[in-house]
């Protein structure tokens, strides 16, 4: 206490000195405004500077659209499920969270680790996921994100056996068709959600015409490619097979392979004297036919497309006795060696003959004018 005395002593002489000064600076702030601002500015600018090196600060900031991760997905697939309901794939969320403010301009969604694990699914059903986060304290803490959840419908995996059958799209060049067209492989599987598998009939490979090269191909050449496919159900309908798998040699195949042949073609037009036979009755005549019959022919020999009128036979339309327009059916049948062109695919692939087409026509009769 002994020590202090002088200290106190001091300090008692200094005060007078002391409120001279204070007193000073008071009068000079209170009629000097220049300097009060100053004064501000600097309190706010040191203030500033204070907080900006605030490590303990947080502001929000929201990210908007932040991809949501998803895991799980093997593990579901190796119990047997599959999703079959929900836009889970390439979902997205928008995040709003408190970021250190030395973090602010680097911070992404990303960050944070926006997710929904499937691997918490067991049986099939009808699920919401959470979509869950990551805080840390490197980039703070997520406040809100939507959605906030995910809803999605689970179904049993399913395999079934089904047919190949083909079928062609776009179209070849005038004159060539196809024949002996059919599928590497007679049986497939097919894989995925038991309610959609139980629906397939069978798998329709799909050869786009527009795709076989012609320009140097001779007749009767064979042809292979793999081709894309659809499903159809028991009646030929086409089913939507987005989530089914095709498993090929117990692999899982994109495609079919199929095998061919090209074939020149010929169109025969029938001249329209062909398409009747007989005598109207006295006084009248044949004045038309319609409407035209024409069919398209194909086959392994060059007189086929010479001399076409030696592969087919026409059964024509009695008008015998007529006094008007007769209506009926003319049939084509054809002889060994020829074959029946639809859409550009052979009918027959052996060209065994055999084969009628029915051709409706009206054969037009009027009265004959005296002249």
């Amino acid at each position: 206490m002994n020590r202090l005395k002088p200290l106190l002593a001091w300090i008692k002489q200094q005060l007078p000195r002391l409120q001279v000064l204070l007193r000073a600076v008071w009068n000079v702030l209170r009629h000097n405004w220049i300097f009060k601002l100053l004064a501000l500015v600097m309190a706010a600018v040191l203030w500033a500077g204070l907080i900006s090196q605030d490590e303990n600060l947080n502001i929000p900031k929201d990210m908007d659209p932040v991809e949501i991760q998803v895991q799980g997905e093997q593990t579901l697939r190796s119990r047997g499920l599959v999703i079959t309901a929900g836009d889970y794939e390439g979902l997205q969320a928008a995040i709003r969270a408190d970021v250190p403010q030395l973090k602010y301009q680097d911070a992404v969604g990303g960050n944070y680790n926006p997710r929904i694990d499937l691997s918490r699914i067991s049986r099939p059903g009808e699920y919401t996921l959470d979509v869950t986060t990551t805080d840390s304290a490197a980039w703070g803490s997520v406040v809100s994100v939507s959605p906030a959840s995910v809803s999605l419908t689970v179904e049993s995996i399913d395999t079934r056996y089904v047919s190949v059958i083909t079928a062609v799209d776009g179209s070849l060049p005038e004159g060539w068709c196809l024949s002996a067209l059919k599928p590497a492989v007679d049986i497939v599987g097919v894989r995925g959600p038991a309610s959609v598998v139980s629906q397939v009939g069978s798998l329709v490979a799909v050869i786009d015409l527009s795709e076989v090269d012609v320009g140097s191909i001779r007749a009767s050449t064979p042809g292979a490619r793999s081709v894309g496919f659809t499903f159809a159900d028991a009646d030929g309908v086409l089913i939507d097979g987005g989530l089914l798998e095709v498993l090929l040699n117990s692999a899982v195949s994109k495609d079919i392979p199929v095998t061919y042949m090209l074939n020149r073609a010929t169109d025969v037009q029938l001249k329209p004297e062909s398409l009747w036979t007989g005598t109207p009755a006295a006084g009248y005549a044949v004045q038309s036919v319609s409407p035209e019959a024409a069919f398209t022919l194909s086959g392994r020999r060059t007189s086929v497309f010479t001399a076409s009128e030696r592969y087919y036979r026409v059964e024509p339309l009695s008008v015998e006795g007529a006094t008007g327009d007769v209506t009926g059916t003319v049939f084509v049948t054809l002889e060994t060696g020829a074959s029946f062109v639809d859409d550009q695919v052979v009918r027959d692939d052996n060209f065994s003959g055999g084969a009628s087409e029915a051709f409706t026509v009206t054969v037009h009769i009027a009265p004959v004018e005296d002249t």
